[in-house]
This record gives structure tokens, sequence and C-alpha cells, in this order.
């Protein structure tokens, strides 16, 4: 196996030793068992250095990340963000439910990455009843459950994860020591090796209000108050069976900070005074690695709390454990590991009459009790031992998984940077009162538009700069249907949303009926029509139009190849296996059903074909193919060709520019900072072509001084991928000031010199477009596309715009 990195995602809290044995338990079993692979531990915000520092004198290069991922898919910090960029699957710790699901989502859903769960328990903190809870374990490789409760309840309320099985709780695995500390600690209260029994105990709920910033509650502590003497009656009388019956002594510690005075006052200060100078109580709180080396020492450990009982199993010392109704389920795992008589539920009177016995033959038969803990010990290690394999699985199958697509890139892509920063440094004049009156003159356009296209569609290109009006039956129809969504954002005005509204009936049958939907341009036909209807207005039929589309796009997703093949059917011998550049833009649509599904093939569609784009169609010099075509039965690569750049060496503007702005799209949606990257690499190439006015020849092989066509759209394009890479760069990176003036000159450039102010009878936006020079079509003309953009653009620099996108 190739060496994988794992994130951790454990540690939840340090107010008691058994959520801090969780993370140590875990990283003991990965070295064990895994010890090839990468661990970055991600740890809880409030997870203290003491804690860490603890584990790290068990494991030196443990290196921890703190923070969250935020609603746009970046990490609260940088060092999480490369731990993340860097991971290849997380493992959720365990805990008392899925502990991180809102960072287990966010990973799911920004990174794109698997991730699998070690030993939780499920149902005991009505995490049953929230429906992203049981949608995100659904998505997990592996669930784990610590115990056999929790997992015939996950399955019982629909959790569907294709393996879920009993695994015990990591924390068996800790073997965190601090022999000096315990030690020290045996010497000064006389306690022998194997001569004393340790004790602990706990109110029925965990009066977090005094070691934590929580409110007081009144029930909770009202029902501790109400249960405390019973539930310390049994305990506090097999201490007084062991001390008169037998030699040993008795330990009374704590597993969290607000034990101490609860076990001096229901334990400690109401046995007899005559057996008292052989009960040890300690009265301050200590780390797991003091308190196992203090257990090992014991002859066993009985009370009501689990944690030390399962460290305590887990090196072969024998535990009793007791609970009662509002505990989770965790404690039957006692009965899962064989260890069924230890088990006293404290609310069954049968039990509480049972469990001074059995303490009392514990202390008794101690080599009897210590064997049957190894034997339990045993069955939890090999139960461990497949659980790591598990893990190990799903790792290999990352490798294949990478391996069968080529997403590891062997080669360098190179990044030239822009030649003339001096011309880019400056912020060029660009004035509200500027880009107002340019939106007013596209809004004057529409307006007279707006009767011809309510029904009919603008077609591609114009011709002699009016564009004929046609059915919804192009790829570009939606251009003029984001114009109208884009008007009625920017002036509020109904009357462009009921034009947009009254089209979505075109995009339902087109999209029911199959009207040419062979396309990859599925993705720009429904995300700006029905996912811009839906995002700006919540229009449920919208949604359910837009998900149908991205149902028929995912069609074109060839597995194999991990492409999404942008026209004609897969034996299509012109056209099967193409992929080409264009297809980034389409991507959105399919990332965004993701969302709101919750269903991840989406997701991996899009990423998977994104990192194809990034591996083939973008050369070694930052330049790309148009389309390049793989073998979409054996995934192997074959070669680019162009179809309507100048030739197949050659650049094509256009494409290039939905490589600036397609790029950071998937970055938005996976957080694969690669991709910001490669859209600075592609950006730069971009920019270092253009001509004075910074308008793009249509191809990019041509710079200046010569007699070939400006292509408008692809200005239009390349700005608004300009502002949003500028966007997605902080404000730190010294390109982000540069990319945004680009974008600004290009604008202002368009403004200026490319609208039909000058040409009045024209019923399109911006003039001097090219549609496939190769195909004589659309020739220094209107297109749509480019009409669209250049708003776009334009709504961006005045506005923080939500992308339909």
């Amino acid at each position: 196996m190739n060496k994988k990195t794992i994130i951790l995602r454990s540690s939840w809290q340090v107010v008691n030793i058994g959520d801090i044995a969780h993370t140590p338990g875990v990283l003991t079993l990965l070295e064990s068992y895994l010890s090839e692979a990468e661990v970055i531990l991600w740890a809880s915000d409030d997870f203290t250095e003491d804690a860490l520092t603890m584990i790290r004198r068990r494991f030196p290069s443990l290196q921890a990340v703190k923070g969250r991922i935020g609603e746009d898919g970046k990490a609260a910090n940088q060092e999480l963000q490369l731990a993340l960029d860097k991971s290849d699957f997380l493992l959720h710790g365990s805990g008392p439910l899925l502990v991180a699901h809102d960072d287990v989502l966010a990973y799911t859903k920004h990174f794109g990455k698997p991730f699998g769960v070690f030993g939780i328990t499920y149902g005991g903190y009505n995490e049953s009843n929230w429906p992203e809870v049981r949608q995100i374990l659904s998505q997990a490789a592996f669930i784990y459950f610590r115990d056999s409760v929790s997992l015939e309840k996950a399955k019982s309320e629909g959790v569907t994860s294709p393996l879920m099985k009993f695994g015990p709780d990591a924390a068996f695995a800790v073997d965190l020591r601090d022999e000096l500390l315990a030690q020290a600690f045996m010497a000064n209260n006389g306690l022998e090796d194997g001569q004393f029994l340790c004790c602990i105990t706990r109110n029925r709920y965990t009066p977090f209000w005094k070691v934590k910033d929580v409110p007081f509650n009144e029930e909770k502590h009202a029902r501790n108050e109400e249960m405390k003497e019973q539930d310390h009656a049994d305990l506090r009388q097999a201490i007084l069976e062991v001390l008169r019956q037998t030699s040993m002594k008795v330990l009374i510690c704590p597993e969290d900070m607000t034990q101490m005075a609860l076990t001096k006052e229901m334990l400690l200060d109401k046995l007899p005074e005559d057996v008292k100078h052989r009960v040890v109580w300690r009265e301050h709180f200590w780390h797991p690695d003091e308190a196992l080396s203090v257990y090992v020492r014991s002859a066993g450990l009985f009370g009501s709390e689990m944690h030390s009982p399962i460290m305590c199993v887990g090196n072969g010392i024998p535990a009793i454990v007791c609970r009662w109704m509002e505990q989770s389920t965790k404690g039957y795992m006692w009965k899962d590991i064989g260890l069924a008589e230890w088990l006293f539920d404290l609310d069954q009177e049968e039990d509480r009459r049972a469990l001074v016995p059995t303490v009392l033959e514990l202390a008794i038969h101690n080599r009897e009790a210590r064997s049957k803990a190894l034997a339990a010990k045993g069955r939890v290690t090999e139960l461990h031992k497949e659980m790591a394999a598990v893990l190990r699985d799903e790792l290999e199958k990352i490798n294949s998984w990478i391996a069968e697509r080529g997403l590891e890139l062997m080669r360098e892509i190179r990044n030239e940077g822009i030649r003339q920063e001096a011309k880019y440094s400056e912020r060029p004049v660009l004035t509200r009162e500027f880009c107002e009156e340019a939106i007013v003159f596209i809004l004057k356009k529409v307006d007279e538009n707006l009767e011809t296209f309510t029904y009919k569609y603008p077609a591609p290109a114009s011709e002699n700069n009016i564009y004929p009006a046609i059915d919804n039956i192009e790829w570009t129809s939606s251009f003029w249907t984001g114009m109208l969504w884009l008007a009625y954002e920017v002036t509020g005005d109904m009357k462009y949303r009921n034009v947009a509204e009254i089209q979505l009936e075109s995009y339902k049958k087109r999209v029911d009926e199959r009207i040419a939907t062979g396309t990859h341009d599925l993705g720009f036909l429904y995300t700006l029509s029905s996912v811009a209807a839906y995002k700006l207005t919540n229009n449920e039929e919208a949604k359910e139009i837009s998900l149908k589309a991205a149902d028929l796009l995912m069609e074109r997703y060839f597995e194999k190849a991990g492409i999404i093949q942008a026209w004609g059917g897969p034996d299509d011998p012109e056209n099967g296996g193409r992929m080409i550049i264009d297809c980034c833009m389409n991507l959105p649509l399919l990332y965004w059903a993701s969302e709101v599904t919750g269903d991840q093939k989406y997701y991996e569609a899009a990423y998977s074909h994104v990192k194809m784009a990034e591996k083939y169609i973008i050369r070694e010099d930052s330049s790309s193919y148009h389309t390049f075509f793989m073998d979409i039965y054996t995934g192997e690569p074959k070669y680019g060709r162009t179809v309507q750049g100048y030739s197949d060496s050659s650049c094509w503007a256009r494409g290039q520019a939905w490589g600036i702005y397609g790029f950071p799209l998937s970055y938005n949606y996976t957080a694969d900072t690669g991709l910001i990257e490669l859209a600075k690499k592609v950006a730069n190439y971009f920019i270092n072509r253009l001509p004075e006015d910074s308008i793009a020849y249509w191809d990019l092989v041509f710079t200046s001084g010569v007699d070939e066509e400006r292509d408008s759209s692809s200005a239009a394009i390349a700005a608004c991928g300009l502002l949003e890479l500028a966007k997605s760069l902080p404000l730190l990176d010294s390109d982000k000031r540069l990319y945004e003036n680009a974008a600004m000159q290009i604008v202002k450039s368009l403004a200026e010199n490319y609208t039909s102010k000058q040409l009045p009878e024209s019923n399109g936006v911006l003039l001097h477009a090219v549609y496939a020079k190769p195909h004589n079509k659309g020739i220094d003309e209107c297109n749509i596309w480019g009409d669209y953009y250049y708003f776009e653009a334009l709504v961006r620099l005045m506005k923080d715009w939500k992308l339909y996108w």
C-alpha cells in the first residue's frame, strides 16, 4: 500500500479520562496494524495542551490540528487546510455518538473523501431523531458500533452503511503510562501491587455546569439528588465487604472532574470509622497515563463509570460495570465481549442484590477473575485487528481508484507568472457610476427583447448582429434565462422573474422528453435556469427539474475513465470518450445535486472529471486542449484534439477562459487547493497573451498585429473567472490584486469598445464575438453567452453576488 494519510477526528473533551483516552487508543491501534500510514489528529477546540503533551509523550511525532470547515469549504486555519488537503481518509474515533458529525458532514461535502467510524454508541443522545446524522452515517465506508444494541438500533432506523458491525471502543487499546507518578501516589498512600481494588462512581447526569461553561440544569440536578443514595448504597456496601472479608484496601478514584466531592460524600464519609484507614480517597483529578499505571497494579475495579473499566480489561485487569436508565447503551459492550456477569443495572433489584457478592468474588478469587478479563481482552484484540483490516482495505481501494483514473499528476504544469505585472498593478478607473450605466444599457436590451424571447430563445450567435428567435433546443438557451435572473436580482422587478419562470416549463419539457439532452451542456442549461430559480425563489419544482437534469448528466459519466463525455453516445466513432474543457462549467450542477440530496455520486463524478481535466486537458505549459479523448472501457488516455481552436496544438481562447472560471468553481465545492493553483497558471497563460486592449483573439496563438477576430465572449468569461479566482485567494496573495485589476480592465474595455451602443439596431449586448471560426459559425457576431458573462461580471463588481454556479 502506498503511504496514505489518515486524519483522525477525535478528542472530545478533557473533563474525564475516558474522552481523553479515546484518542491514544485509536493511535495505538493504527500504530500496531497500520504503521505505514501517516496519522494527523484533528482535535476539538477545547482539547488542552496538557492532554496533547501527555499523548505526545507516547506518540512524539504526532501532528495535531484544530478548527472547523466553513460553509465555503475552507478550513479555519492553514494548518487544518493543509491536513485536510493531504488526507486520504477521515477516521472518526470512539465516542458516545457521532460526536463530530458536523465536521464529518463538511469533510464529505467539501473534500469528497471517504470516512469510517471506530466504535461509537448510537441512539443515546437523540441523534436518531436527526435525519442528517442518519444520512451522513449511511455514507460511511464502515461503522463499528461499540455495543450491539446501538448496532441494531441504527439498522432499524435506516442507517445503511455498507459495513456495520460491533467493534469495541478504541480505549481498550490505551497503553499510556506514567510510572513515576503512579508509584509515588501508591507509596504515599500505602497501596501495594495486587492488594487493592479501585472504585469509581458518578451522578446519573454529569453536572457539567460545575466544570464547564454550561447552564445549570435544575431537572438533571434534581434527578441526581433523588437517586444519589440508591446509586451509591450497593457500591458502599461492596467496599465495606471487601474491607471486612479480605486484606485488600480500596482506592476511591475519579474518572471525571465532577466526582471527587461526590465520592467523598457518598462513599468515604458514610463508611464506618473502623475501616476508613484502609480506604484511599483520591481528591484530585488525574490523566489516563497515571490512572492506568495505577489500575494495572490493582486487583481490579468496580463502579458506575465506563472507561476506567475499559482501560482495565484492555490490560487484562478485571472490572465490574454498573449502569442505569439515564446512561447510553455503551455498557452493553460488556455482554458483547463475554463479560455479561460483570454488568449490573442498578435500576433492577435483582442486579443490585447480586452486585456485592460479585465484587467480593472478584477480590477473593482474583486469579480466576484475571483469567476472565484476559479472555475478554483477547476477544477485543481480535475485533480490533478486524477493524484495522477493514480500514486497510478502504485505503487500498483509494490506491486502486487513483491508479485507475490516473489522478496523481506525474508531471509539472509550469506557472509562467504574469509577465506584464506593471500593467495590472494599478487599479483601472472603473467607478460605480460607470458600472451602473453599463448595467442600465444591458437592461435596456433585455427589455427590448423581453416580448420576443418569452417563449422563444436567442440563437447561440447572431446573424448580422441580430439574434434569431428559436425554440429551447440549443446548449445556449439558459444564458438568456440567466440574464433574466440577473436583471431580477439587480432591479427586483417582477417582469424579469415572471418571464424566467414562464421559461421553466420549456426546461421541464426538455428534460422530461429528453429534447436535445445528449450533451454535457446540461450543466449550463439548468444551472442558469432552474438551479438559479431554486436558489433565488425556493421554487421546489425548479429543484426537481434541476435534479432530473443532474441525473441525465450522470448518464454521461463513465467511471472507468473518470470523465463526463461531451457529446454523442459511448460508441460514437467521432465523440466516444471525448471530454472537453467547457465541461468544467457544467460540474456545478452535479456538486449542487450532491448538496441538496446528500448523494455523493454526483460529487464524485464531478470531482473525478475535474481531476482528469487537470491531468490531461491542461498541458505542461498551462495552455489547454479544447478536447481530449479517453478510452472509456480501459480508462487509458489517448490524445488531445480541437474542434473550435486554430489547431490541435494551439490554445482556443474560450476554452482557456472556461478553465480560468471552471477550476475555481470546483475548488468552491471540493476545497482542493491544487485547483486554485492550477487556475492561476491557466489565468496567467491567458493574461500574458492579451493584446493591448485586453480583449483576446479567438485563439491565443494570435497575440497582436494580426488580421484575426477578437472574441469578446472569451473576454467576458475570463473576467468572471478572474474575479472568482481572486475571491478564492487569501488577502496576502500577491496575485489577488493583479487578477482583480485584469478583470476590471477587461470589463472596462468591453464596455467602452465592444458593446452594441454603436449599433443600436442590434438586439445583442456584446459585438465582436466568435462562435466557431473553423466551422464558419458566428464569426464577429454577438454570442449570447458573452452577453450573459458580461452582465455577470458587472453584477460581481457591483455587489456581493451569490453564485448560481
